[in-house]
């Protein structure tokens, strides 16, 4: 029987030992790249664009064919351009569409817009203010209490607020902070009139 490792006797106490390298996945697909680059499983990304997670893993493992109206929904729920999804080349990076014309790399700060735009449901012009953004984070983090007190009661409590705390740093880091206006309470702000 032959061994996948090829060895060499090079003295008494010395073992050369060489693993062939694997071979590249040529199951990759544009789907299963941006799934990977948004960092979700088969089911969120089922969800996400409204199928069953067959159909991905099927699109994934070239079973089933990207057709150009799923195509066009990814590309609408995650912001990758639609030529980059259907032109199969998983091994090209993705690209987005630039404003005001050509091409730019397109990142997982990409799928989050767009995710933030499909909140929007009113009109195409709809920009919020900042009172109401500020409305709507004092609503996102109501459950926070909650969750403390299930991560406490789990023994997780510490693990919890340290992922917190990571989370606000990453946040705090990526778009500032406003202390002109903040100090910690919700009051400095006011609806215009």
């Amino acid at each position: 029987m032959q061994s996948k490792y090829a060895t060499s006797r090079l003295d008494a106490n010395i073992f050369c030992i060489y693993v062939k390298p694997m071979k590249p996945n040529p199951l990759r697909t544009t789907v299963s790249v941006i799934r990977g680059e948004i960092g979700i499983t088969q089911e969120e990304f089922a969800r996400l664009i409204d199928k069953s997670r067959i159909t991905v893993q099927s699109i994934e493992l070239g079973k089933l064919n990207l057709s150009k109206g799923l195509a066009l929904r990814i590309a609408q729920e995650t912001g990758v351009a639609l030529p980059w999804l259907l032109d199969e080349k998983p091994d090209e990076p993705p690209w987005a569409w630039a404003v005001g014309g050509g091409t730019r790399p397109w990142t997982k700060a990409d799928y989050e817009r767009a995710q933030a735009r499909k909140a929007e449901r009113t009109s195409s012009d709809y920009k919020p203010d900042l009172f109401e953004i500020i409305e709507r984070a004092k609503k996102d983090v109501q459950d926070w209490p909650a969750i403390v007190s299930s991560a406490y009661a789990k023994g997780e409590g510490q693990v919890c607020h340290f992922l917190a705390r990571q989370f606000m740093a990453d946040m705090e880091k990526r778009f500032g902070k406003d202390t002109k206006n903040f100090d910690g309470k919700w009051v400095k702000v006011r609806p215009k009139k």
